[in-house]
């Protein structure tokens, strides 16, 4: 079971702070990424946005597995200063 973790706008566009999802052995994070927004399409715009994190690493690779991913967090742009 892995754990989806949304922050600031993309948490107030689902309406969850964190869901957990099934993943099997040939699931891509490209994959889990479209399951997403299969799930929340209302919060398309939001979620398309997002830096994509797996286990506390940004991840750039879309192609790469999330068999064994504890979390996957979705981080939507934001500025600070």
């Amino acid at each position: 079971m892995t754990t989806i973790r949304y922050f600031a706008a993309a948490a107030d566009a689902v309406g969850l702070a964190e869901e957990p999802v099934k993943v099997d052995e040939t699931t891509t994070l490209a994959e889990l990424r479209e399951q997403v927004l299969h799930t929340h399409p209302h919060a398309r715009a939001v979620l398309e946005q997002c830096a994509i994190f797996v286990d506390n690493a940004q991840a750039t690779d879309r192609r790469a597995p999330v068999t064994s991913a504890q979390s996957v967090d979705f981080l939507p742009p934001f500025a600070g200063g």
